[in-house]
C-alpha cells in the first residue's frame, strides 16, 4: 500500500498525469509494474493505434508513456497490465513525427507495429525525454528519420490489440498555437498581435491587461524619447488561474507582443514544467535549468505548476535550486528573455510569496477565470465546425444544457476547454455508433449530430469532467 500511494504522490505532481483519461484503472496496475527502487519523473499522455503505423487504424485506445529513472513504460487505459518496456538507453533513440493528428512515434515490437499520438507540445517532448521532433506532412505519411536518428527497440512484452475509441480533438489553445507557428517567423506590427489576441474566446480580463500593457510601452518610450526619467520595464509575468483557460497560448501571444514593440528580438516560447528542470541528483538541476534558460534567450520562458518547484512543506527539494538558478539568470540577462509562471491562484500566491526574489521580479499578474456556458459552447463549436458537422436544433439546445449544467457544478479543476473537448469526442463516439448499424452511408449522414448523439451528464466521470 504504501508503495502505491508512493507511486500516486510522484504522478500527482506531474502535469499531464491529470489529462490521462482512465489514469485510476493505470495506477491500480502500476504498484505491480514499478519497482520499488524506481522514481517516476516524466508523463506524456496520448493513444494508441495497433498494427498500422501510419496511424490510420480505427482501433484506438487512449493511454500513457511513463518515464521512470530506468525505462520507459507505454500503458494503454483500457488494459494497463499488458504493456510495453523501453529501456532508458533505448528511450535516447526515440524520435517523434510532427503531423495533422499530433506528435507521432512508430513502435516495433515482436514483429508489430504500433502508433502512439500525443498532443503534448515539441518542448515537453523535448525537455521530458530528449527525443527530437522532425517534420511530418499534413497527410500523417509518416517521415524516414534524419540522420543519427533511430527507432526505439524491440522490447516486450508488445502492445495487445485494443477496443475502438475516438480520436482525441486538437484543443482550442493547441489550434491557435499551430496557426501562429508560421506567423512567429514573421514580422509582425502590435495591430496585428492584438487582432489575433483579440480574436480568441472570453479571456477579457487578459486582454484589457495586455492593452493596459502596450499603453505603459508607448507612453515609456515616448518618455525615454524626450529624455525623461523612465520607471523600470519587467518583461517577467504571473498567470493566475484554473486548467484550461489558454494560459499557454497567452503565454506564446505576449512573446509576440514583446517581438513586435522591439522588447525581445525573437518572442518564441520555450514551454516546460517541473519535470523539465529538476533533475535527480545534487547538481545537475542547476545545469538542466540552465540549458532550458539559454534556449529561451530573447522569447519567452513559461512555466507551468509552477509551485510545485516550492513544496509547500518545504524540506530538502531540488526545485528550489531550480528557482535560485532561474533568478540569477533573470538577473545576468536582464530583458533578454521574459518568465511567465502559471497555475492555480492560491498556490501560485503561496510560491511568488515563498522567494523575495521571486516578488520583486513580479510585478504583472494575469488572471484566467473559468469560460462561462457561452464561451464553452463558442469553444465547442470550434472542434464542430473544424469537422464539417450540422447539430440539430434539439441537439444544440441539449449542448448549451450540458455546459449550463457543469458550470453551475464547477470547481477550480473544471477542465474549461479541455471539458469541451471532451464533451465533443463523446458525440464523435456517439454518432460513429449509431451510424454503425447503417449499410449505405452518405455526407449528410456522416455530418448530421442528432440529439440522441449528445451525451448525458451520467456520462462524465470525475475525470472527464476535470
Amino acid at each position: 500500500m504504501q508503495h502505491l500511494e508512493k507511486i500516486e504522490n510522484e504522478l500527482k505532481k506531474i502535469r499531464r498525469w491529470h489529462l490521462v483519461p482512465g489514469k485510476n484503472n493505470i495506477l491500480k496496475s502500476l504498484g505491480h509494474i514499478i519497482n520499488k527502487h524506481e522514481e517516476i519523473q516524466s508523463v506524456i499522455d496520448g493513444f494508441f493505434t495497433p498494427g498500422d503505423d501510419n496511424c490510420s487504424s480505427d482501433k484506438q485506445s487512449s493511454g500513457v508513456l511513463i518515464i521512470t529513472s530506468e525505462r520507459g513504460l507505454f500503458i494503454r487505459s483500457d488494459n494497463p497490465s499488458e504493456y510495453l518496456s523501453v529501456d532508458v538507453e533505448d528511450m535516447k533513440g526515440i524520435y517523434f513525427t510532427r503531423g495533422f493528428a499530433g506528435l507521432k512515434l512508430n513502435i516495433e515490437a515482436d514483429g508489430e507495429k504500433y502508433c502512439f499520438v500525443t498532443h503534448a507540445s515539441e518542448a515537453e517532448i523535448k525537455n521530458i525525454i530528449g527525443a527530437e521532433v522532425v517534420p511530418g506532412d499534413l497527410s500523417d505519411k509518416p517521415q524516414p528519420p534524419s540522420p543519427g536518428q533511430q527507432e526505439a527497440a524491440k522490447p516486450a512484452p508488445p502492445v495487445i490489440p485494443v477496443p475502438p475509441e475516438p480520436v482525441p480533438a486538437t484543443a482550442e489553445s493547441e489550434k491557435i498555437e499551430a496557426a501562429t507557428d508560421a506567423a512567429e517567423e514573421e514580422e509582425e506590427s502590435i495591430e496585428e498581435v492584438m487582432e489575433a489576441i483579440n480574436k480568441l474566446i472570453g479571456m477579457k480580463k487578459v486582454k484589457d491587461e495586455i492593452n493596459s500593457y502596450i499603453n505603459f510601452i508607448k507612453i515609456r518610450k515616448e518618455r525615454e524619447n524626450r529624455g525623461l526619467p523612465v520607471t523600470p520595464l519587467s518583461l517577467h509575468a504571473v498567470f493566475y488561474g484554473p486548467p484550461g483557460t489558454g494560459k499557454t497560448t497567452i503565454a506564446r501571444l505576449v512573446g509576440r507582443v514583446y517581438k513586435a514593440l522591439g522588447l525581445l528580438t525573437k518572442g518564441h516560447l520555450v514551454e516546460t514544467d517541473r519535470a523539465g528542470l529538476v533533475a535527480g541528483y545534487v547538481g545537475q538541476t542547476a545545469v538542466k535549468t540552465d540549458e532550458l534558460v539559454t534556449s529561451a534567450i530573447d522569447g519567452v520562458l513559461f512555466i507551468d505548476e509552477a509551485y510545485s518547484l516550492i513544496p509547500e512543506h518545504g524540506g530538502n527539494d531540488f526545485g528550489r535550486e531550480a528557482v535560485d538558478t532561474i533568478l540569477k539568470r533573470m538577473e545576468d540577462l536582464r530583458n533578454r528573455f521574459a518568465v511567465i509562471v502559471g497555475g492555480y491562484p492560491d498556490e501560485m500566491e503561496r510560491f511568488i510569496n515563498a522567494n523575495p526574489g521571486l516578488k520583486s521580479r513580479f510585478s504583472r499578474y494575469f488572471y484566467f477565470d473559468h469560460y462561462n456556458p457561452e464561451e464553452l459552447m463558442s469553444i465547442f463549436n470550434l472542434f464542430v465546425n473544424d469537422v464539417k458537422f450540422v447539430l440539430e436544433e434539439e441537439a444544440v439546445e441539449k449542448a448549451q444544457g450540458l455546459f449550463d449544467y457543469f458550470y453551475a457544478r464547477r470547481d477550480r479543476s473544471f477542465g474549461n476547454g479541455r471539458f469541451a473537448r471532451n464533451v465533443f469526442e463523446k458525440i464523435v463516439q456517439n454518432q460513429a455508433d449509431r451510424l454503425s448499424s447503417l449499410s449505405v452511408l452518405n455526407d449528410e449522414l456522416l455530418c448530421g449530430i442528432k440529439s440522441e448523439d449528445i451525451p448525458e451528464v451520467s456520462d462524465f466521470s470525475d475525470e472527464q469532467f476535470a
